[in-house]
């Protein structure tokens, strides 16, 4: 079942819709903040404060969740564990930065999460991008049991088995439907070919990545 959440001018706010919604005060509520909103400001339209309320605790303590605090480090850990605990997980993160990325590095749940091609991972990576991918200045990338290093490589491997069947060819190939941080690595990966080129096309989820010899016409 989907967490419900709820929008409100603050966090505030939003936190007394989930009372009335719930009919439990919130000291009993077990909530993450993913958004702490901004108030309107001259000519700049306001962020509406949004919090999961992930269900209630059967003593009156207030939950620790993702507060108001600015620092977006601390948000994300606090996220990280609220959500992994929802699970039934012992979920930690440490962050990575990276030139190309913000890598996190989980601890805790390595099984769950990569069960099933790591769709749980996948799900918790897109989940925590829409909290508070714009808290960073890079893209969130998640690692969990070395499980990212091992997929780059899968993916460098295959973009390379994907150059050398558009030269035994000459015809462009186009990659599966890519998120951004993979597209990259593809571009990356085939940036020395100097009788190939790569560019990105198509539109949101459907974007990918064509390789093409070097000759071709875009």
């Amino acid at each position: 079942m989907k967490d419900p959440v709820f929008e409100g001018r603050d966090v505030a706010e939003a936190l007394g819709l989930a009372e009335r919604a719930t009919g439990l005060p919130a000291a009993r509520l077990r909530y993450v903040v993913l958004d702490v909103g901004t108030p309107v400001a001259p000519g700049q339209p306001g962020r509406a404060a949004r919090i999961a309320v992930l269900g209630a605790d059967a003593g009156a303590a207030a939950p620790e969740v993702a507060g108001p605090a600015a620092d977006p480090v601390a948000q994300l850990e606090q996220l990280v564990r609220a959500l992994g605990a929802a699970a039934g997980l012992s979920l930690e993160a440490r962050l990575e930065a990276t030139p190309s990325a913000t890598v996190i590095q989980l601890t805790g749940g390595d099984e769950f999460l990569l069960q099933d091609e790591a769709e749980a991972l996948r799900a918790l990576e897109h989940l925590l991008q829409r909290a508070l991918g714009d808290r960073f200045e890079s893209r969130m990338v998640l690692n969990v049991a070395g499980y990212r290093d091992a997929r780059e490589a899968r993916l460098e491997k295959q973009a390379r088995a994907w150059a050398e069947e558009v030269r035994q060819t000459g015809r462009p190939r186009e990659t599966p439907p890519m998120n951004a941080y993979d597209r990259r690595l593809v571009h990356l990966a085939l940036a020395g070919e100097s009788d190939l080129r790569t560019f990105s096309v198509g539109e949101g989820s459907a974007r990918r990545v064509t390789i093409a010899p070097a000759a071709e016409t875009p």
